[in-house]
């Protein structure tokens, strides 16, 4: 049996959390076309009869911190590739540039595998070209290219990871988990992901979810409450819309995210508090689950 695990890093929109939905079958890693969706590492388990990846998602890399939720950011990525067994770069970019350089000599590991990621969107000439500037840049490792999307590429993917995997008598954990992470940490996750999807601009970065109360009732419905941070009144007017519209799109769309992962009924709650600054206040980020070692 092959059993492992695996730090996922790579820059902002890459396919990480993609990458890692397409591998679970399910949605539970957030997913957007906005930059830094991902702020904490968070663990999943891909398991089949023979293997078990323990999946390492990262925030994508970015050279400068700017406050204290941008260096816990960069420790999380750090922190993902001590004692993993393989190292998943993962890129969409069709050239190669001086931050990628850089990261990538940060991460050199004996045991890594590039993924180009969308390759659906390259040209055969555009994939060569690709893999030249990454080995030019020092990249030693595989590399492959999927459509974490569409799912093209995958099989070949999950065989060459199985590969370099160190052999085990057994799996390292249950075998029908999907994740290590508590479910409470998850169903704050389902809650900020729609905050990217719904949300404009750039106001999903000065909002962060608290899980204040999730119990089940008597009747079976799982009541959660939950609170969405921001920084300043006129973000709050945003989040809550015009007559409510994009706190009930928001309420609605984690609900049901909610509901699949849980499977069951929920009711939820959720409140709007303007915390100024507290992406710069560590006690704040501690209590958002966003905790420097």
């Amino acid at each position: 049996m092959k059993c492992g695990y695996i730090s996922i890093c790579g820059l902002p929109n890459a396919g990480k959390s993609t990458l890692i939905n397409r591998l679970l079958g399910e949605k539970l890693a957030i997913v957007s076309h906005k930059p830094q969706t991902t702020r904490k590492k968070m663990i999943y388990l891909f398991t089949d009869e023979n293997s078990q990846i323990v999946l390492l998602d990262t925030p994508g890399y970015f050279p400068k911190a700017k406050n204290k939720l941008d260096e816990f950011l960069l420790e999380q990525i750090e922190e993902a590739q001590k004692g993993c067994d393989l190292i998943l770069y993962m890129t969409s970019d069709k050239v190669t540039s001086p931050r990628e350089e850089e990261f990538v000599n940060s991460i050199l590991h004996s045991n890594s595998i590039c993924i180009i990621n969308k390759s659906d969107t390259f040209t055969k000439e555009e994939l060569e070209t690709r893999k030249k500037g990454l080995e030019k840049i020092g990249f030693k490792g595989e590399i492959c290219h999927i459509s974490a999307l569409n799912g093209d590429g995958i099989e070949e993917l999950l065989a060459k990871i199985k590969e370099l995997l160190p052999e085990e008598e057994n799996y390292l954990y249950d075998p029908e988990l999907i994740s290590l992470e508590k479910t409470r940490d998850i169903v704050e996750e389902l809650i900020r992901g729609e905050l990217f999807l719904i949300l404009e601009q750039e106001l999903p970065y000065v909002c962060g979810v608290s899980l204040e109360e999730m119990k089940t009732r008597d009747n079976g419905l799982e009541y959660i409450s939950a609170t969405i941070y921001c920084e300043r009144d006129s973000q709050k007017k945003i989040i809550i819309g015009k007559k409510g519209n994009n706190l009930r799109k928001i309420g609605i769309a984690a609900r049901n995210a909610i509901e699949d992962f849980l499977g069951k009924k929920v009711y939820l709650d959720i409140w709007i508090k303007v915390y100024p600054k507290w992406r710069k206040n560590q006690n704040m980020l501690n209590n958002l689950g966003y905790k420097r070692t």
